[in-house]
């Protein structure tokens, strides 16, 4: 992880507006909720999210049985994808 002075990362915003979270981590998840706090800053926290399609899907009682039986019967179990190794 970056050392951090008493201030945090000084981060550069590019001509299109956007900044590198490379500078704070290199643990970066693939998504982030974006929060705009009354004294101008911007809290970001990792998040897991699904699209609607996927939501309306997963609460059929059919598709959730068919994950339980793939997953031998077991509920709890979830796979998660390996991250990506970074090309040099």
């Amino acid at each position: 992880m970056t050392s951090f002075t008493s201030g945090g990362v000084d981060l550069l915003v590019d001509n299109r507006r956007r900044i590198s979270l490379a500078r704070v981590t290199h643990d970066l998840a693939p998504r982030y909720i974006a929060e705009l706090r009354s004294d101008g800053s911007i809290l970001l926290r990792p998040a897991r999210t699904a699209l609607l399609a996927e939501l309306t899907v997963l609460e059929k009682p059919e598709t959730q049985a068919a994950i339980s039986e793939a997953f031998g019967g077991d509920p709890n179990l979830v796979y998660e994808r390996p991250k990506r190794k970074r090309s040099s």
